[in-house]
């Protein structure tokens, strides 16, 4: 009986030095957050204006395109992480890497239309669109470790 009341004992000792822990980092915690707080709000006032200038610019884009793709582009976009509109890339579609079929791909590439992605839904835009937007493009490269001979023989 006296070793479970001085087992407890010990716990409540535990616990209370638990309790003091948790506290002071709790304290620390909230600390943070208000700092991350004020620096959040210093952000948005320093981008509120800008952001009212691209909400009125999206407004104006969004009445010239066709209410089919804009439909598209309001279910696609928060889906994937906010890019519903991507550049065909080696005949490849820049959102979910599948291949577009290729004469998809070539009408694409001409930039006289645009599509929709059969496998992740994203609008397809050809490189001359891509360009018009978003300036020059970055090509994709890939890199491929070749052995030399004497590597080769060295292994064997």
């Amino acid at each position: 009986m006296y070793e479970s009341i001085g087992r407890m004992g010990i716990e409540l000792e535990q616990i209370k030095m638990d309790e003091q822990q948790m506290s002071q980092e709790l304290s620390e915690m909230e600390q943070e957050l208000s700092e991350s707080e004020t620096a959040l709000t210093e952000v948005l006032a320093n981008t509120e204006e800008e952001e009212k200038q691209l909400i009125i610019r999206h407004e104006e884009l969004a009445a010239q395109v066709q209410p089919f793709y804009m439909t598209i582009y309001n279910r696609v976009r928060p889906a994937k992480g906010g890019v519903a509109v991507v550049a065909i890339k080696n005949g490849v579609c820049g959102g979910c890497y599948n291949a577009v079929p290729r004469q998809l791909a070539l009408e694409l590439r001409k930039g006289e239309k645009h599509a929709v992605c059969e496998y992740c839904g994203r609008i397809i835009v050809g490189e001359p669109i891509a360009i018009a937007v978003d300036g020059e493009t970055v090509p994709v490269v890939y890199e491929v470790e070749v052995e030399t001979e004497s590597e080769i023989e060295s292994e064997l």
